[in-house]
This record gives structure tokens, sequence and C-alpha cells, in this order.
């Protein structure tokens, strides 16, 4: 399966993991070997989830990583593979997003410029 770059990695990584959490997808992820921090009955459940729907239940056995992208909240290697889309569309789109934001920075420039400070 393809994967996001390391940069893109480090500039959209949420900072923060945990032993479960839901890709905007709707796919869950849980650490099943992560002891404490959860509710009764919750491992069970998720486990449970499992074997019946390994696809949208998915266990692992390492803390579970996150991307923040558009204030969405993607599991890192999540098969739905959509940081991967937006990454790709950073990259298609670079020149257009470049121009946007040299644009924006010369206005807020200018509106800066025109201002004055009292003392």
């Amino acid at each position: 399966m393809k994967k996001v770059s390391e940069r893109f990695q480090r500039c959209f990584a949420s900072g923060g993991g945990g032993c479960r959490r839901t890709c905007v997808c709707g796919r869950t992820f849980f650490n099943g070997q992560q002891q404490g921090g959860w509710e009764a009955g919750e491992l069970e459940e998720l486990k449970s989830k499992n074997a019946t729907y390994p696809d949208t239940c998915v266990e692992t056995d390492f803390t579970i990583s996150t991307h923040i992208v558009m204030g969405q909240e993607y599991v890192m290697d999540c098969p739905c593979g959509g940081p991967i889309v937006f990454e790709q569309g950073l990259l298609d789109q670079a020149r257009q997003i470049a121009h946007y934001l040299n644009a924006t920075a010369t206005a807020h420039r200018m509106v800066a410029d025109d201002m004055s400070v009292r003392r």
C-alpha cells in the first residue's frame, strides 16, 4: 500500500496517539495489547467487533497515531488512503497553492503597511 511521505507525516501528524482511534472513514483501530485506559467492557466489545468485522474494527499491537487533514482525523496507514489523496492533491496543485499564499501574504503586508501605530 502506498504511504504518505515522511514530510507529510511530520507536517500533518496530530502529535498524539492512543489505544483507540476512529478514522474519518469510520474504521476503528485499537491496540488490544495495551493494558489500562479502557472503560469497563470496552476492550472486550472491540475484540468482539474485530472478530465479526475485521475490516472495520482493526486490532493492532501498537499505539494508534493520526493525521489531521482539513480538520478531519485520519488514522495513519488506514486503508482508506485519505491522507495519500490529500498529499497528492497538494503536490498536483503546488503552483496554485504557492501563488495563493504569496498573494495572500502580499495583501496582508499592504494592510499592515497602511496601518499607523499611535504613540
